[in-house]
C-alpha cells in the first residue's frame, strides 16, 4: 500500500508473512518524504492499516520489527498500543557498525476467534 498526501507518494505500507492459521502478520511503514515526518501522518495510516488487519483480514497479532536508535518510531509504535517482546542483538548494519533491533507486536483479542 502506499501512502499519498495531496496525491503526492510520501511513503508505503507493507503487509507480509501473513500466517491465516495463526492469524498474525508483519508490519513496515517507511515515509520517506523527511518534511512529512513528524506530522501524524504514520499514525493516521498506521490507524488504518489495524482497521483493515484487524477488522477485514481478521488478524490477532501485527509483529514489527524497529532499529533500536529509531526513537521517533519507537514513541509511535509504543502510543499506538504496541510492546516490546525482544531484541535482536546487532542485527542491522548502518553507518559501518551493527545496530540492535527491537521486535513490537500488538495483539487484538476482539477478533473473531
Amino acid at each position: 500500500m502506499i501512502i499519498t498526501l495531496n496525491e503526492n507518494f510520501i511513503g508505503m505500507i507493507y503487509l507480509k508473512n501473513i500466517n491465516w492459521i495463526s492469524r498474525n502478520c508483519y508490519f513496515t511503514i517507511f515515509i520517506g518524504e523527511k518534511v512529512e515526518r513528524g506530522k501524524n501522518i504514520g499514525q493516521q495510516a498506521m490507524e488504518l492499516t489495524h482497521e483493515y488487519v484487524f477488522n477485514y483480514l481478521n488478524m490477532r497479532k501485527i509483529t514489527l520489527e524497529v532499529v533500536k536508535f529509531n526513537n521517533s518510531a519507537i514513541k509511535l509504535y509504543q502510543k499506538m498500543g504496541y510492546k516490546e517482546e525482544g531484541i535482536l542483538k546487532e542485527h542491522f548494519f548502518f553507518n559501518n557498525s551493527f545496530h540492535d533491533v527491537c521486535i513490537f507486536s500488538i495483539i487484538n483479542n476482539t477478533t473473531v476467534k
